[in-house]
């Protein structure tokens, strides 16, 4: 767990998950508030290539977990049926992608105050 909560609180870009034990524990670490790269570049209004770009530069944390850690018999039924498989799936925190969001309206107000001021 201590491996766990450092992760969550110092680690940024790419983060390996190897059980899905170790990812429901960061899931509550996160109250459950993290969303795929889609739903990520959806909330930013940008690409999903520029998420992918923002994991890589260490900006946003990506929790990423391989789809042979996934025990998948151990899910209900129903969860199996609506899982799509894919290679990995990934998990990026809100609170990351708010930071990033804050950060861009400050660099976009910047933009627009010295575009007045000419």
């Amino acid at each position: 767990m201590k491996r766990i909560e450092q992760e969550v609180n110092e680690s940024y870009g790419t983060i390996l998950v190897n059980t899905m034990d170790e990812l429901s524990k960061i899931l509550d670490a996160f109250d459950h508030q993290m969303i795929s790269p889609g739903g990520a570049a959806q909330f930013l209004g940008v690409s999903r290539a520029y998420i992918h770009q923002l994991e890589k530069e260490k900006k946003i944390r990506a929790y990423r977990i391989l789809d042979e850690h996934i025990k998948w018999d151990s899910l209900p039924s129903w969860a199996r049926l609506l899982a799509v498989k894919r290679a990995a799936y990934i998990y990026i925190p809100m609170e990351d992608l708010k930071e990033v969001k804050r950060e861009m309206i400050e660099k976009a107000e910047a933009r627009l105050k010295k575009l007045k001021s000419k």
